[in-house]
């Protein structure tokens, strides 16, 4: 529970931290007009979670880095996703981004992120995108033995993010990165006796991260999260006989 707590902490203190380096001064700039194209840090992000049926597309435009101000496109700029126009929106703090919705059941596969300067300059990123998918359903109720989870869309190598909490205030549950080997991870008997039988629940985020800049001399980053949540019983650990 303090884990949680600690994790709902730093999440809630996110926005107030962003909204403090966007809000440096009245002369901000606002739109990608009033900067060299190079001056721009690209932060691309696409973003799903099994409960849903939709992915959502964000693309910011930084002044400089990856906590920088937020950037309106004025034209000749453009931003094209899968060759459509991608409408802004202006956030509650200062700062614009780019927003597309697809639904996701028809999302897996090619895409393509076309950006154009206003020197006229054409940057093409593609992308694959592949869902986590849990191959072999998980069981409802755990028991003390370890936890094989099949995981389908990952590749060897690629990183999860395993968090298994109960629903105790002194619990400190279970949080870690592990490392895909042929499509498994492994919870461990060990991790899970230390959890308190009852109600738990795990959490996988599968996030990848793509540096940019071979594409047209532009900087920034291509980020993919993906989300699973699960809730199960951890079942009463049986009494050892002596």
């Amino acid at each position: 529970m303090k884990m949680r707590l600690m994790r709902f902490l730093g999440w809630g203190l996110l926005p107030i931290l962003a909204g403090l380096a966007a809000c440096k001064s009245e002369k901000e700039r606002e739109s990608t007009s009033e900067m060299e194209p190079d001056g721009i840090f690209h932060d691309y992000q696409v973003n799903a979670n099994e409960d849903t049926d939709s992915v959502t597309v964000l693309l910011y435009f930084r002044e400089y880095d990856e906590f920088g101000y937020g950037l309106r496109l004025d034209t000749p700029a453009t931003i094209l996703f899968d060759g459509q126009a991608v409408p802004a929106y202006k956030l509650e703090i200062p700062g614009s981004y780019y927003e597309v919705n697809r639904y996701a059941p028809d999302f897996a596969g090619r895409h393509s992120i076309q950006y154009t300067d206003k020197r006229g300059q054409l940057a093409e990123i593609p992308f694959n995108y592949q869902p986590m998918q849990v191959v072999s359903e998980l069981p409802a109720v755990l028991t003390s033995d370890s936890l094989l989870i099949q995981l389908s869309g990952v590749d060897s190598g690629d990183i999860v993010h395993i968090v298994l909490t109960d629903t105790t205030y002194a619990g400190e549950g279970i949080e870690r990165l592990d490392t895909v080997y042929g499509g498994k991870i492994l919870i461990s008997a060990g991790e899970l006796a230390s959890l308190a039988p009852g109600p738990v629940q795990l959490e996988l985020i599968r996030e990848t991260s793509r540096e940019l800049g071979e594409e047209g001399h532009m900087r920034g980053q291509l980020r993919t999260t993906y989300h699973i949540r699960r809730e199960m019983t951890l079942a009463e650990r049986k009494a050892v006989r002596r």
